[in-house]
């Protein structure tokens, strides 16, 4: 009996342990802040703000990323914008992911910009800037 109640201990610790692993994870913080169902790479939001405002002569669209962070369909950059590599000038931007057409493409701050519309990393990075 007592090796049949040792092992029915065993194993309600390791099942306990196995519940609360994913609490852990996302309580940190620092894993709910890459959790994006599309890719969230530079390139691919650089993509995105480029095929709303195409580079041309006077813009050479967007480039040079500072920072960027992706939430489910949600992202902000902080970026450059301007006419050439030297004389440019740094813009946010907020992204949502347009699952018809697979582009993160710019929203509008002042619609989304509230804190119970986006998450809120995005909402800091994206809504407290030029």
């Amino acid at each position: 009996m007592t090796e049949l109640v040792k092992f029915l201990r065993l194993a309600f610790v390791a099942a306990l342990i196995i519940a609360l692993i994913p609490i852990a994870i996302l309580s940190r913080g620092v894993a709910l802040e890459r959790i994006s169902p599309v890719p969230c790479t530079p390139s691919a939001l650089i993509a995105g703000f480029n095929a709303t405002s195409p580079p041309s002569s006077t813009n050479t669209g967007l480039f040079g990323i500072v920072k960027y962070d992706c939430i489910d369909n949600w992202a902000f950059i902080w970026g450059n914008t301007g006419e050439n590599m030297t004389n440019y000038f740094g813009i946010t931007v907020l992204s949502h992911f347009d699952t018809a057409r697979q582009l993160w493409l710019p929203a509008n701050r002042e619609t989304y910009c509230k804190p119970n519309v986006l998450p809120r990393p995005i909402y800091l990075g994206a809504c407290f800037s030029n």
